[in-house]
């Protein structure tokens, strides 16, 4: 299969590409990166997981060890609060830095995927 695709838009770039490479290769790689999609975590719910880790962490050491620790809980807690009503995250572009897609991301990356297996190949009748 020959898939030929023109971006205009140069973020899509790179997902245009992974896409040209999967359509070349067979049906069981592209199974394999579909299954990999699944259990991959988002930018997002790493800053979730980490900072209630470190929330939780913080309150357990602040009742057993020192009352200090309760600065720790106020820093995640102000990581949270940014990344959940902020419009950029720093700790995000972070994970992003390191390699952490977003959700969005990965969805369209998915969506592609199934594009080109031909999922969305069925006829619709008007």
């Amino acid at each position: 299969m020959t898939l030929q695709v023109q971006s205009p838009r140069k973020p899509l770039q790179k997902l245009y590409e992974r896409m040209e490479r999967f359509a070349q290769q067979d049906v069981g790689a592209l199974e394999l990166r579909l299954a990999k999609l699944d259990g991959e975590w988002s930018s997002g719910l790493v800053v979730k997981a980490t900072t209630g880790a470190v929330i939780l962490l913080g309150l357990s050491l602040a009742i057993w060890v020192n009352v200090w620790w309760l600065i720790a809980v106020a820093f995640s807690a102000i990581i949270l609060l940014q990344d959940q009503f902020g419009r950029e995250s720093w700790f995000r572009e972070l994970l992003t830095f390191f390699g952490f897609r977003s959700r969005n991301q990965i969805e369209a990356d998915r969506t592609a995927l199934k594009v080109v297996r031909g999922d969305f190949l069925e006829e619709y009748h008007w």
